[in-house]
């Protein structure tokens, strides 16, 4: 064998290979277009919070006025840098004024020398806008919006690894339903050549060839019924399981496990220790405590809004030019400013709306924890009562394949009627559709329980 053929034959091996769920799982993580918009969510968030991070950004500006024509003739120029601080709220402002000319008595303040003069100031808030101000509840805001958003991700991705489970295990499921389905109408077509010899030999009345032919045409109809179950379960399955540029992959049928995994007993765990790790875990959870660290925020902020403005100036100017030119070089300023809306309804309100949000929250974190526990509990129990109902079914499909090849060797020896056949065989479909199910209601049910502890793909 050439060393192309080889590998030819390894990548046929290997895409024929059963489909595991670790496959479908690691796709609709990386792939599934809930998880992308999930994503994108959080990109907004991060997007905003920069945005929130701009209140800091070092400003700058600039202005000037000539009046070269009129009763007054002068020259005014001012440019400078602003600086503010999420330090107790402080803005730092350094800049160059520039006046000079016939400046009028009311703007004696304009006036500098004739090189100008730097200017520097302070103001620091001392009431209102000090333990928090606008800018840095936004900077803080956003940065539990961002939070919110990783929590939403996480719950993206909890959803999707549970609802790409049940859509793989429905999946096997459909493909073990349509097996059954045909091993039954092969077993019924190879029956019917050897009831027609039968017929003839006189061993048989005709009755039981037509009765045969009947079970023919009723399995057909079954293994039809079966044929659209598992393109039905492959559509659904292809949402989860797709390629790399995104798009759907219908698995195909050589693709399907022989059989399910066997399923196992859950090992023992205390409940408390169980509520405890979903509590952790879960990322509604985490979700709601980020929104209400952001409630807190806008909570502090109106509080804060509420109290008087009170703000301490300080400011320095040193005049530009030649020492001796220059009278009253530096000038030191020191002032204050005060300022209260009388009502302070608007700041009262934003106050009661907050305290509203956070009670509203507190109380959906309550329903969310109690839910939580009553899921962790029901789908523990019902992991554990399937593996039981598990156990009984592949008891019975045993029992039942016994007397259905006892009841076809009796046939064969013409010591049982086609009806005693057909029932055995039945019989044995039903225990073994009951095992299906039975298989398919455990990994459903390890699927949300799985989903109640918040476990994910790599846990």
């Amino acid at each position: 064998m050439s060393l192309v053929s080889a590998a030819l034959w390894l990548m046929v091996g290997l895409w024929a290979a059963p489909l595991e769920l670790g496959e479908v799982l690691i796709s609709a993580e990386e792939r599934s277009p809930l998880v992308a918009k999930a994503a994108q969510e959080l990109a907004k968030a991060e997007a905003a919070q920069l945005g929130a991070r701009g209140a800091y950004d070092l400003g700058w500006s600039a202005s000037g006025l000539a009046v070269p024509v009129g009763e007054y003739d002068y020259v005014t120029a001012e440019a400078g840098l602003s600086q503010l601080t999420p330090l107790w709220g402080a803005q730092l402002d350094a800049g160059y004024n520039l006046g000079v000319g016939g400046l009028p008595d009311y703007y004696g303040e304009l006036a500098t020398g004739p090189a100008g003069e730097l200017v520097a100031g302070l103001t620091v808030p001392l009431l209102k806008g000090r333990a928090i101000d606008a800018e840095r509840a936004a900077l803080q805001a956003t940065e539990a919006r961002v939070e919110v958003a990783e929590a939403i991700v996480d719950t993206a991705r909890l959803v999707v690894t549970r609802d790409a489970s049940l859509a793989y295990w429905r999946w096997v499921s459909a493909g073990r339903r349509l097996a059954l389905a045909e091993e039954l109408l092969q077993i019924a077509i190879a029956r019917d050549a050897a009831i027609a010899a039968r017929v003839v030999a006189g061993d048989l009345p005709e009755v039981d060839r037509l009765d045969n032919e009947r079970i023919i045409l009723e399995r057909q109809a079954r293994r039809a019924e079966a044929e659209r179950g598992l393109v039905a379960a492959e559509q659904e399955l292809s949402l989860y399981l797709r390629d790399e540029s995104g798009r759907p992959l219908v698995p195909g049928r050589d693709r399907l496990p022989e059989a399910f995994p066997t399923p196992a007993p859950q090992a023992p765990a205390s409940m408390d220790s169980l509520v405890a790790q979903a509590l952790d875990a879960r990322p509604e959870l985490d979700q709601l405590e980020r929104a209400m660290a952001e409630a807190e925020v806008n909570a502090r902020l109106a509080e804060n809004s509420l109290l008087p403005k009170l703000d301490v100036k300080g400011g320095v100017a040193q005049t530009l030019g030649p020492p001796g030119t220059t009278p009253d070089a530096t000038e030191l300023k020191v002032g204050v400013a005060m300022g209260v809306p009388l009502q302070r309804r608007e700041a009262q309100g934003k106050l009661d709306s907050a305290r509203a949000e956070l009670l509203k929250l507190e109380a959906d974190r309550r329903w969310l924890e109690d839910r939580v526990v009553a899921e962790v509990n029901r789908s523990l129990v019902a992991v554990e009562t399937a593996y039981v109902r598990w156990e009984a079914t592949t008891r019975s499909v045993e029992l039942a394949r016994q007397l259905e090849l006892a009841e076809q060797a009796r046939f064969a020896l013409g010591d049982a009627d086609l009806l005693r056949v057909y029932q055995r065989e039945q019989i044995f479909a039903d225990a073994v559709l009951a095992e299906v199910d039975a298989s398919l209601d455990y990994y459903a049910a390890l699927a949300a329980y799985r989903y109640a502890l918040g476990l994910t793909t790599a846990e």
